[in-house]
């Protein structure tokens, strides 16, 4: 995992839930995103929400192409 991000909850399939405080150790309110363990030969960081409070405010039902829709880039492979 890369240094300034730091893990508060696991998703109990490997990846974790992390603030991110690369470039700004100091900042009082970082981004939020999961580290995703399968991804490591991209940029296994995924950003969901500019802060904790953003990131509170998404949680809850939804349809999956707007849960699954950070991670779309993913799919695809470096020679498409």
């Amino acid at each position: 995992m890369q240094e300034g991000l730091v893990p508060f909850a696991e998703n109990g399939g490997g990846d974790y839930l992390c603030f991110d405080y690369r470039g700004a150790p100091s900042n009082r309110d970082p981004a939020v995103g999961i580290w995703l363990h399968e991804f490591t030969d991209y940029d296994p960081f995924v950003r969901l929400a500019d802060d904790f409070d953003h990131f509170l405010s998404i949680l809850g039902p939804c349809e999956p192409a707007e849960y699954f829709g950070p991670l779309e880039h993913l799919n695809r492979r470096n020679d498409e």
